[in-house]
């Protein structure tokens, strides 16, 4: 199985304009073969209007998730999508954030329509990653949210669970997001009816670099435990 995918949208160069970008979605190989599909979605700033390129850190990070678990995935029929969201800040509402992943959705989602297939996704978030996600957890094909050490700060909407997975790992050395805000903000999702669950991964930080197959591990079984589409 190759391990380079072929791209669906080029991500223009960071001299356009914010209107002119659009957002880039890496496709895996698996085709029409898949049952379940991941998301995968990167972090990035609180403030930052300058273009996601592939060099940028949280985007690495994310990179490297994809390409320890894709083929893992595809062994179980699942396919691994990638966004790289067209700003680099959540800029207060995160609202081309939120865009972004809700056009990945609906991009997914037509590719396998295409194939009289409906596939359940799992939306997979690091950091700001995991803050845009869960925005978008009322999409109908969207199965489960997962949050690797998401930002996800008290007061943070909460809406569109009821009957769906939310599930969160967060270090415990984490200084960039916290684990308590994450752990408040389950409380809130299972009281909208969610499904929770909340994993400590002890004496790791923010970048998913220590402990790296434990990180890779639980997207894996988060992926594989989802419902096979029609």
């Amino acid at each position: 199985m190759a391990r380079r995918p072929a791209q669906l949208v080029s991500l223009p160069s960071e001299s356009s304009s914010p209107a002119e970008r659009l957002p880039h979605l890496v496709v895996p190989t698996i085709g029409g073969r898949a049952r379940a599909a991941v998301l995968l979605l990167h972090g990035g700033r609180v403030r930052g209007r300058s273009a996601v390129r592939s060099s940028d850190l949280p985007v690495l990070r994310v990179e490297l998730l994809r390409r320890d678990i894709a083929d893992r995935l595809a062994g179980e029929g699942i396919a691994t999508w990638f966004l790289h969201f067209r700003e680099r800040g959540w800029n207060g509402d995160g609202a081309s954030a939120i865009a972004d992943a809700r056009w990945a959705l609906d991009q997914i989602a037509t590719v396998y329509a295409l194939a009289d297939k409906e596939i359940p996704i799992v939306v997979v978030g690091h950091s700001m990653g995991g803050r845009a996600a869960v925005h978008v957890a009322s999409h109908p094909r969207a199965e489960a949210i997962v949050g690797l050490a998401p930002w996800l700060p008290d007061g943070e909407e909460v809406a569109g669970f009821a009957g769906k997975r939310l599930l969160i790992a967060h270090g415990t050395w984490d200084r960039a997001t916290s684990a308590n805000e994450s752990m408040r903000y389950l409380e809130r999702a299972a009281a909208d009816g969610a499904i929770t669950s909340f994993t400590a991964v002890a004496r790791v930080g923010h970048a998913m670099l220590r402990q790296r197959r434990r990180w890779n591990d639980y997207v894996v079984e988060a992926a594989t435990t989802a419902r096979s589409g029609a």
